[in-house]
């Protein structure tokens, strides 16, 4: 059955409870860590994100949306058995290719060197935190899920001032990242109730064998997606470190940091619960399906539009102020994005529709596409010589236009999916 408006509401507002409160501790840190570390530590901070988004989309081969699509408890504990061991080898391929890249040196800049051992750690972390989180969505566990992103948000905050205030390395918000990981992983792990009984069953090759080729998709399809996808994503970051310097980098990254993170994680949120609610209605046949859409969509426009304007208008101010002087550059690209902010804020509460409806080729065509329009803003950025603030107007323009793309998109599969066989099926007529 369709869950009751007010079990979706207390759900999202769970989840929403973690993340505000994660993401406070986070801003509230902010001022301060701005002052322990210098803007070439928040690049660094950014470079490492940046690469370790990349590598987070092959962490487990996206078997691990398979977990919402296991048919029961063995399939299930196959499954993230399967997620767990392929963490491991990429996390332990990262390492080899970390250790060659050292080796060869040059290729790499010396600054990024700085960050390079820590990618592996990274990775078997972030794809443990990313596998169980899917979990929690499996067992609708919204209350655990916020306790881990709270967990991961104090584990930062303590670690980057705990570091800074000892020895403000260059690496330390990296460090601190990690130590954020570890108290996600640990928390969760407390919540014994969403994990399957036999997880600690030595698998057999047959079993991962049978849940690998069944959920073949997703490696197939979905990770060259989910790279083009994080590609696109990630570009402005790794491109304003390589284009400019590691301090115009760290003040693109506060932006990311107090804003653009504040936004993805409320439209993970509600991403997490519409997700459930979505694959729940499609399994019932989907009726209500294009309705939940709509409705999230709306709700994350109002929303997000007061925030928007306030941004736009007195960003540099609020920056100058509540950062320091060091960071007014940050708040001149913070003016510049707010148009970005509210629409990332609405895409990103349904960027998982397209997905679970099954359409993986519609999403990996959207995916190029993005990529190919962001890689041109960029070359337009370094043919023309282009300053940091126009860079950022341009990946504002790309980013903006592909996220209208895909909210059309979902709308109208969402559309499609709801008509009778036969209409959906027919002809359009002019």
């Amino acid at each position: 059955m369709w869950p009751e408006p007010n079990a979706v509401l207390k759900n999202t507002l769970t989840v929403l409870r973690g993340t505000v409160v994660a993401q406070a501790m986070g801003f509230i840190a902010l001022p301060l860590l701005t002052r322990l570390f210098t803007p070439e530590a928040f690049g660094q901070l950014q470079l490492y994100q940046a690469a370790l988004t990349l590598l987070l989309v092959v962490a487990a081969m996206r078997y691990e949306i398979a977990l919402l699509r296991a048919a029961d408890d063995a399939e299930f504990t196959a499954t993230l058995q399967l997620c767990l061991l392929i963490n491991v080898a990429v996390a332990l391929v990262v390492a080899v290719a970390c250790a060659v890249g050292t080796a060869i040196g040059g290729l790499i800049p010396a600054s990024a060197m700085q960050v390079l051992w820590l990618l592996p750690v990274g990775v078997l972390l972030g794809g443990c935190v990313q596998t169980l989180g899917y979990l929690t969505l499996r067992h609708k566990a919204f209350g655990a899920g916020a306790s881990a992103k709270m967990a991961q948000a104090g584990g930062y905050v303590a670690g980057g001032v705990g570091i800074g205030l000892a020895a403000p390395l260059p690496i330390g918000l990296v460090m601190a990242d990690l130590l954020g990981r570890v108290a996600n992983i640990g928390t969760l792990a407390l919540h014994r109730s969403i994990f399957p009984a036999a997880i600690f069953a030595l698998p057999t090759r047959r079993t991962l064998r049978r849940v690998a080729m069944k959920f073949r998709e997703f490696p197939l399809v979905s990770v060259p997606g989910g790279l083009i996808n994080a590609a696109g994503g990630t570009m402005t970051a790794l491109l304003m470190y390589g284009a400019f310097d590691a301090s115009v980098s760290g003040q693109y990254g506060l932006v990311e940091r107090s804003l653009m993170l504040p936004v993805g994680m409320v439209a993970v949120a509600v991403s997490q619960v519409f997700t459930a609610d979505l694959s729940a209605s499609l399994r019932d046949g989907g009726a209500q399906a294009l309705g939940l859409f709509r409705s999230v969509v709306r709700r994350m426009f109002l929303m997000g539009l007061a925030p928007a304007l306030a941004v736009g208008l007195l960003a540099p101010w609020v920056f100058g102020h509540l950062f320091g002087t060091n960071w007014v550059l940050s708040g001149e690209f913070a003016r510049i994005m707010a148009p970005l902010l509210l629409v990332s804020l609405i895409t990103g509460s349904v960027n998982m529709a397209i997905m679970i409806l099954g359409w993986q080729k519609v999403q990996l065509g959207w995916e190029m596409v993005r990529l190919a329009v962001v890689a041109l803003a960029w070359l337009g950025v370094v043919h023309f010589g282009l300053k940091p603030a126009l860079a950022v107007a341009m990946h504002v323009a790309a980013n903006m236009s592909m996220n209208l793309l895909y909210l059309w998109l979902a709308d109208h599969m969402l559309r499609r999916h709801a008509m009778p066989p036969a209409l959906a099926d027919a002809p359009a007529h002019p």
